[in-house]
């Protein structure tokens, strides 16, 4: 009984071994990761679609995104990062997503897409959805794009925007309210 377990631990050693060689050889492994669930951000605000509509896009031009859509009628913008390098030292835990876990994963660019459907709901009243996708190549296991978590920074940026513009007009509106109407 004592043979048995002192065998045990070897071969788990051996067969941990056997995987990792093959990892290291360039073999990779069944499949790349599982692509994580969308996260939607959704607001409401309390202004007209116009406003909200142009403040978008100016954050976005303001950021670096390339507009890749833009349908104002049915209220859709979807816009590119274009390829850059990630920060801090390859790590798959980056500061606008996290990648998942691969052994000997080596993360080296990464592209975000935002999706954003702009649309009234009523008089002066217009709801913003927020998709956002990120990937990175992996380029030492999988050497592919591989899907990542967003961590939901770019989606709070774009409504912190909206919020602080909103607020902004309100503001001079009740402070000048005769020159809002002219």
């Amino acid at each position: 009984m004592k043979r048995v377990f002192a065998i045990l631990p070897l071969i788990v050693l051996i067969s941990y071994g056997c995987t990792v060689h093959s990892v290291v050889r360039g073999i990779p492994p069944t499949s790349p990761p599982p692509l994580p669930p969308p996260v939607n951000s959704v607001e409401d605000f309390n202004a007209p679609f116009d406003l909200v509509w142009n403040t978008i896009l100016d954050y976005l031009i303001g950021i670096d995104f390339e507009i890749k859509a833009i349908e104002k009628e049915s209220g859709l913008i979807v816009a590119e990062s274009g390829e850059r390098e990630v920060e801090r030292d390859y790590s798959s835990n980056q500061p606008l997503f996290k990648c998942p876990s691969v052994v000997f994963g080596h993360w080296w660019l990464y592209r975000g897409v935002v999706s954003i459907i702009v649309e009234p709901i009523s008089e002066g009243t217009t709801r913003v959805v927020i998709r956002t996708k990120f990937s990175t190549f992996e380029d030492n296991v999988h050497k592919t794009w591989i899907p990542c978590r967003t961590k939901g920074v770019i989606e709070d940026m774009i409504l912190d925007a909206v919020r602080a513009n909103v607020s902004e007009k309100s503001e001079k509106a009740r402070k000048f309210p005769d020159k809002e109407k002219q």
